[in-house]
């Protein structure tokens, strides 16, 4: 469904409030953001006084410039500009929409009780980090509208793989979901989990809530046993307990950004590992998810995360030989093409590997369309 015509049915539909624009809406979140002539509520970060931020899309029409809370609208001329011919976002003089300084930014030396990473940037020493909302507190959300089309990768269509299961939810059978992953599967920065405005939910919260829509079915139980800071060894050594005994008919596996240290080859064998465990409960239906990619500016993080994604793929090739219900959803590839269009402070929760509400989106989007197809 294009995001325009998700915009119309959420505003008619109470259950998902009276008005999209600007308000934060849960159905239209959990649309494919790239398809259709409306975004929204795509974030930016102003980073000095004088700041250009690009957007994903080339605007034709800004209709709303806001907080990252939706609560305060900014006006053109007075708050912002909008220079169309390089389709950059400038923050205006004396502007009422805030911002980070170079300083506070890329500290030489934290202020104290301020926490920092190294920086691989050249001439910088250290690079911001925090988390709740350090980062969001500071984004502006902005929508508009737009005339050409996303010529990056496309949300994988992995739906004819799970229509065995995809058939029995829409035959209203009781059903489990297990979303097991590290601290974004727990919905780290989702403004909804860290208690701020506007209370937007984690991708999996997005995603099983789309899946019971989808298949008019409200008997989908949502489970979510992720946990920060945790890689594939933790989910091998746990995943009994946290997956197997739940005795799910849908698993979401989601690790890899903290196993940075390991291979592709080394990240699949675990992962494999992993499978291997799971389908011994009944054989469930799972859907493989790799990482966003973390912030190359800070010195530790960015390492091997890019490449899981076509490991991952390899998998499903051995697993679906073997018979098993399994996909994998393309969010590292469609998330750097995204990123490939912005700054990564425009679209993070931490500045070093968590989401915000936006980049959220990429992983329920694209893990739905891997589910459901194109609706």
């Amino acid at each position: 469904m294009a995001i325009a015509t998700a915009l119309s049915a959420a505003q008619a539909d109470p259950a998902y409030g009276t008005n999209a624009i600007p308000d934060f809406n849960s159905r239209a979140y959990a649309q494919d953001f790239l398809d259709g002539g409306v975004m929204l509520n795509e974030t930016l970060l102003f980073l000095g006084e004088d700041d250009a931020a690009p957007l994903v899309f080339k605007a034709d029409e800004i209709l709303s410039i806001r907080s990252y809370g939706l609560d305060v609208a900014y006006d053109e001329g007075k708050d912002w500009a909008f220079d169309k011919g390089k389709n950059l976002l400038r923050r205006a003089p004396g502007s009422r929409i805030p911002c980070f300084t170079e300083a506070e930014f890329y500290p030489d030396e934290p202020a104290p009780g301020v926490q920092t990473f190294g920086c691989t940037l050249p001439g910088r020493k250290k690079v911001l980090f925090g988390e709740r909302d350090t980062f969001t507190s500071r984004q502006v959300a902005v929508t508009y509208r737009h005339h050409d089309t996303w010529t990056g990768p496309a949300a994988h269509d992995e739906s004819a793989a799970f229509a065995p299961l995809l058939a029995l939810l829409k035959n209203g059978r009781p059903a489990t979901a297990v979303y097991y992953g590290d601290s974004i599967t727990t919905r780290c920065n989702s403004s909804g989990m860290v208690g701020v405005p506007p209370f937007a939910p984690g991708w999996p919260e997005m995603v099983n809530a789309r899946l019971r829509a989808a298949t008019g079915n409200d008997k989908i139980e949502y489970v979510n046993t992720a946990k920060g800071g945790m890689g594939t060894q933790w989910g091998i050594d746990n995943v009994q307990a946290l997956v197997v005994d739940r005795r799910p008919d849908l698993v979401l596996l989601a690790f890899g950004m903290n196993d940075m240290g390991y291979t592709p080859a080394v990240y699949a064998a675990k992962t494999s590992e992993m499978i291997d465990k799971i389908r011994l409960a009944g054989d469930p239906a799972i859907l493989l998810v790799p990482p966003m990619i973390p912030n190359a500016e800070v010195d530790w993080v960015y390492r091997h995360q890019p490449e899981f994604e076509g490991a991952l793929k390899e998998l499903v090739g051995k697993y679906r030989a073997q018979g098993a219900t399994i996909g994998y959803a393309n969010v590292t590839s469609v998330y750097a093409a995204v990123l490939a269009r912005k700054r990564f402070r425009d679209m993070t929760g931490n500045n070093v590997n968590h989401c915000n509400d936006f980049s959220a989106r990429i992983y329920s989007s694209v893990v739905l369309r891997s589910l459901l197809g194109a609706e």
